[in-house]
C-alpha cells in the first residue's frame, strides 16, 4: 500500500510537470496536452482502484482471505478495467514518444527529473502492455485457469477447509 501511495505522488509530480510545461516553446503543446490528460486519467483510475482494493480486502473477505461473493463480477471488472488501461497505456507510450522526438534539444523548460520519470513510465507500460498480451493468450489458451484457485500448499481435498474450520471450533 506505500508503495502504491508513492507511485500516486509521483504520478502527481509529473502531472503538474506537464502542467508547467505550458509555457515552454521548445516542446510541442499538443503532445504535453494529451500526456497531461492520460496522466490525469491514470491519477484518477489508480486512486479509485487503490480505494477499491481496500474496500475488497476489508468488506469482502473471510477470515481466511477469500472473497466471500461477487468473485466472478470483480474479474469481470478488473478483466475490462486491465482492457481499458492497456489503450490508455498504449496512447501513453505513443504519446510519450512523439513528446521526446518532438522536443528541442536545448530546452532548459522541460528539462527536470520529471521528464525522466514519464520516459520510466512508459517503458514500464511497455512491460505491462507485453505482460498483459501474454497473459491474455494464456487465459485464451485455457480459460478455465480464471476460476480455478490452487492452494499454495498443495491440494488437500475438497473438504479440507470445512474440516479445518471444524476442527478449529471445537478446540475452543
Amino acid at each position: 500500500m506505500i508503495g502504491s501511495i508513492i507511485g500516486l505522488i509521483l504520478v502527481y509530480l509529473a502531472y503538474v510537470y506537464l502542467r508547467n510545461l505550458s509555457d515552454c516553446s521548445c516542446v510541442n503543446q499538443i503532445y504535453v496536452e494529451r500526456l497531461k490528460n492520460i496522466e490525469a486519467l491514470i491519477l484518477t483510475l489508480s486512486v479509485v482502484s487503490l480505494i477499491t482494493s481496500v474496500i475488497i480486502s476489508v468488506f469482502m473477505t473471510d477470515l481466511y482471505g477469500s472473497i466471500v461473493q461477487f468473485k466472478k463480477y470483480i474479474l469481470f471488472g478488473f478483466s475490462l478495467l486491465a482492457l481499458f488501461m492497456i489503450v490508455v497505456y498504449s496512447y501513453f507510450v505513443y504519446d510519450t514518444y512523439m513528446f521526446s522526438s518532438t522536443m528541442g534539444i536545448p530546452c532548459n523548460c522541460a528539462n527536470g527529473w520529471q521528464k525522466y520519470y514519464i520516459y520510466f513510465q512508459a517503458i514500464t507500460m511497455v512491460l505491462i502492455i507485453l505482460g498483459s498480451i501474454s497473459t491474455g493468450i494464456k487465459i485464451a489458451m485455457d480459460p478455465s485457469m480464471l476460476f480455478s484457485s490452487p492452494s499454495p500448499s498443495g491440494y488437500k481435498g475438497k473438504n479440507y477447509n470445512k474440516n479445518y474450520r471444524k476442527n478449529k471450533r471445537s478446540k475452543k
